[in-house]
Order: C-alpha cells, then sequence, then structure tokens
C-alpha cells in the first residue's frame, strides 16, 4: 500500500521513466493506474523535476480524451501518480493486428485531435504522440496519455539545446534537426499515426533511428493510395498536409485538421441521377434518405423554378409599390401647388405663370391665369368675383372648379396655358412693379 489509499496490483505497462501498475482506492473504491519513477531516475534531479512537470502539465489538461490525472504523492523515494485506469489497449496493439478501416482510423484520428487541442489550449506541447501513448478504454475510445517529455510555460531550460527528445519515426523534420517543438510539430506526428493506422507501416522507415532521422528530411514517403487502392483520395489529403515538411504547409490547429477528417459527401451529389427515397408514413411530406441516398435532381429544379419566380413577383410589387406612392406623391405636390398659387403672396409673384404648365387639370389654368392678368389691371365685373373671392377665403377655391369646366374646359383652356408662360414674363412683369 502506498499513500495509505492505494493497494498496488501487477504491472499493466512499462516506460522510459516508470512503470504502470493497476491498484485499488480504497477511500473511493475504485481502480486506478500508478505510474512509479524507476528507482535510478528517482536519484537524479532532472529527472525528477521532469516527473513532477509530467503531471503539472497533465493536470492541467482537462478533456474527455486525455487520461485523467486523479492524485500524487511519493513513496519511498520514488515520485508516483495515480491516473484514470483504462483497458491497458493501446492504439499500437490494434494497428498490429492490421491496417484500420477509413472509419475506424477517423474515429480515433478525431478523439486524439481533441484531446491534442485541449493541450494545446491549456498551453502544452506533447512531443510524444504515437500509437503507443494513445490508449483505449472497453468502447474502444482514444485517450492521450504520457506527459512525460511535455513541454510547458515551465519546462525552459530542461533540455540541453541541440537535444532531440521523442521517438525518431514520429519526430518533425525541424525537431529532427534541432529545432523548438511546437503545435505544428505535434500535428505532424498526428499525421504520421494517421499514416501508419491506414497503410499498416510508418512514412519513413531506416535501420538506426539516425537513418530514420535522416529520411525524414530528405525523402518523400510513399503514397498511401498505392498502400491502399480503397482510400478515398479526401483522407489520403489530410494525411500529405499533416506530414507535409515545411511547417507552414501544415494544419494550423488541432481544429483545423479535425474538420477535415469529416467524411466528404457533397461531390457525390453531382454523380447519382436517380437515387432511392424513403417516405416516412408517420410524417406525411417529409424524405427520409439512407446514408448514401439522395433527393432527385428534379426536385432541385423544382424549387430553382419556384425560387425565380417569387424573386421576380418581389421585384414586380416592388415596382408597383413604387409606382404608387410616386403618383400619390405627386398628387399631392400638385394639390399643394394649386392651393399656393389661390394665396395673396403668390398673386404677387412672377414666378406663378411658371406652374401653370404643370398642372394638367383643366380647373386650374382658369384660376390662376385669371387674378394675374385680370386682378391689378381690369376692373371688368364678371371677372372681378371669381378672382377676389378666392384669396380672401379658402373655402370658396373649392366652389370655383365647378363652376369652370362648363366654360373653360373644351379648346379654351389650351390655349391660354401655352402663351401665357412664354409671354407673361415680359408683359406682367412692369405691371407688378407698379402695383
Amino acid at each position: 500500500m502506498i499513500g495509505d489509499r492505494y493497494v498496488l496490483g501487477p504491472v499493466v505497462g512499462r516506460g522510459a521513466m516508470g512503470e504502470i501498475r493497476q491498484a485499488e482506492d480504497l477511500c473511493l473504491a475504485r481502480s486506478v493506474a500508478i505510474k512509479l519513477l524507476h528507482p535510478s531516475l528517482a536519484e537524479q534531479p532532472e529527472s525528477r523535476l521532469r516527473f513532477e512537470q509530467e503531471v503539472r502539465a497533465a493536470a492541467r489538461v482537462s478533456d474527455r480524451n486525455v487520461v485523467a490525472i486523479y492524485d500524487t504523492g511519493e513513496h519511498l523515494g520514488r515520485p508516483y501518480i495515480v491516473m484514470e485506469l483504462l483497458s491497458g489497449r493501446t492504439l499500437r496493439d490494434e494497428v498490429l493486428e492490421g491496417p484500420l478501416t477509413e472509419e475506424r482510423a477517423r474515429q480515433v484520428t478525431t478523439a486524439l485531435l481533441f484531446g491534442l487541442q485541449a493541450a494545446h489550449d491549456a498551453g502544452v506541447v506533447h512531443r510524444d504522440i504515437k500509437p503507443a501513448n494513445v490508449l483505449l478504454n472497453t468502447a474502444g475510445e482514444a485517450k492521450l496519455a504520457d506527459f512525460g517529455i511535455a513541454k510547458g510555460a515551465e519546462s525552459n531550460g530542461l533540455t540541453a539545446p541541440g537535444l532531440v527528445l521523442g521517438t525518431p519515426s514520429y519526430l518533425a523534420p525541424e525537431c529532427v534537426t534541432g529545432g523548438e517543438a511546437t503545435v505544428a510539430s505535434d500535428l505532424y506526428a498526428v499525421g504520421v499515426v494517421l499514416y501508419e493506422a491506414l497503410g499498416g507501416r510508418r512514412p519513413f522507415v531506416g535501420d538506426s533511428p539516425l537513418a530514420t532521422c535522416h529520411a525524414i528530411c530528405t525523402e518523400e514517403p510513399p503514397s498511401l493510395r498505392d498502400l491502399r487502392p480503397d482510400l478515398s483520395a479526401q483522407l489520403a489529403g489530410v494525411v500529405t498536409r499533416a506530414i507535409a515538411r515545411d511547417p507552414e504547409q501544415r494544419y494550423r490547429s488541432a481544429a483545423e485538421m479535425i474538420r477535415d477528417l469529416e467524411p466528404a459527401t457533397g461531390p457525390a451529389l453531382a454523380l447519382v441521377d436517380e437515387p432511392t427515397v424513403e417516405i416516412d408514413a408517420a410524417v406525411p411530406g417529409w424524405i427520409t434518405t439512407n446514408e448514401n441516398a439522395l433527393l432527385p435532381r428534379v426536385r432541385e429544379d423544382r424549387r430553382s423554378r419556384v425560387g425565380s419566380a417569387r424573386r421576380h413577383a418581389r421585384s414586380l410589387a416592388a415596382l408597383v409599390a413604387i409606382a404608387i406612392g410616386a403618383s400619390v406623391f405627386f398628387s399631392l405636390w400638385a394639390h399643394r401647388a394649386d392651393t399656393s398659387t389661390n394665396s395673396p403672396a403668390v398673386q404677387n409673384a412672377a414666378t406663378v405663370p411658371t406652374r401653370l404648365p404643370t398642372t394638367t387639370r383643366p380647373t386650374v389654368t382658369p384660376l390662376t391665369a385669371t387674378p394675374i392678368t385680370a386682378a391689378p389691371l381690369v376692373t371688368s365685373p364678371a371677372a372681378s368675383v371669381p378672382t377676389t373671392t378666392p384669396p380672401t377665403s379658402t373655402p370658396p377655391t373649392t366652389t370655383a372648379p365647378t363652376t369652370t369646366p362648363p366654360t373653360t374646359t373644351p379648346p379654351t383652356t389650351t390655349p391660354p396655358t401655352t402663351t401665357p408662360p412664354t409671354t407673361a414674363p415680359p408683359a406682367t412683369t412692369p405691371p407688378t412693379t407698379t402695383a
């Protein structure tokens, strides 16, 4: 028993820094996994510091696709970590049984990327992503583990300049040459894991770690579609981009790679002429399809025609509304012009005749033309009666149009309306000033 609560069980795994044993938590009555640092490394300050760094890095990452950290402590001079216990099976064990199907590879890689995204969001670069560090639970779900050489904000100074850490086959080219581990190098390792899961082999293989590193920096990997002719071009393109030698050509984040891992079903629409559809009798009018079933093209054409007709109808309605609004506006404006010409101030103005041609109603022209020419100069009783009544009060203006139409409507209105605008300004300007 260690920590006064954990009863150690059998060894379920071994790593570079320690061994992992199954244990029972007496306080919470559950099975856990405990990672113990090797006795030889426990005496080295740098190894102990790196082990403590793993605890802090893993504890800072909280995600369902990352192995959970429960507790930490020290037993007989050996630090330990209490973690979530999984089935003991890794992605490496599954790949050794044969290449994964395309669907299974997408599922495992997506789960791995979700966990890696959580680590990157917490400021942690894993630096040792490989199939052996991807654990599987009883349901086959993948979880990222082993942050032993992870790099975080507090890990500066633990790695000497030029020292390469990680498993050679999964190192990015910039890390092989002594460069800094980044998010791009983690995503490169994910691409190598996906390549191996689909192709059954690693993209770069050498007789020694040095030969493998040389191949990573100088050679091109075999095409995945040569190894797996049944593989979709979309998934092969994801792998090609992930393991690009130039970091600028790779994915910028795990979330971006997750989006590209989704199966591409859009281009298949153009390849099916008359797909099979099923009508759900429980919900009339709704069409349900299988995974590969598509709606008929005629329905799409019908929808496009209906949409075009609706757009034309809306445009026509808008034009009609504009025309109606314009007619109402000009009617109100003309009515306002008519009423303004009957006021005394406008009668004395020289611009009144210019308004006469704009009004088309025959009742308006005799009213406005008669006052201007007859009011100041003519004293005829027949002309003065209709002339003086409109300016003194507004109500009589409505009675005047009713009496004038019989006399002025036919031919009388057109001659006065055309001649006054042209000759009125020179003839009427002197009388206006003398008045």
